[in-house]
């Protein structure tokens, strides 16, 4: 995707819209990291996974998971300017498998604390 001409706003136009079209393509609603490791426990099925190093533009590495709900319901976790933690977080995801959110996530970052 990188083109070495492009320019940073081109490329920022890029980062800023890619989130929201992977998500709204499908209606997914996006929910702050923080706000769902708060959330009860549910199950999701993970549908997207998607992870872009825009750092020529300064906007970082956006990481993002699309997940359906039980219910239904489409969600969206993740974001630009990614955390190394949320980027390993998203890249740990299989498309198709499904998993309880926000349990695995909290076992994830608590599997790189053993790690350390």
């Amino acid at each position: 995707m990188r083109h070495p001409r492009a320019s940073p706003l081109f490329l920022a136009c890029v980062a800023t819209v890619a989130v929201p079209t992977v998500s709204c393509r499908k209606g997914y609603t996006v929910i702050p990291t923080d706000q769902r490791v708060k959330t009860p426990a549910s199950q999701a099925t993970v549908e997207r996974v998607y992870v872009e190093d825009f750092q020529i533009a300064d906007i970082g590495t956006v990481a993002s998971a699309g997940l359906k709900t039980a219910g239904g319901r489409r969600v969206a976790i993740g974001g630009e300017k990614a955390s190394p933690e949320m980027i390993g977080f998203v890249r740990s995801l299989q498309r198709g498998q499904t998993y309880t959110f926000p349990d695995v996530y909290v076992a994830y970052l608590k599997s790189r604390e053993e790690k350390k």
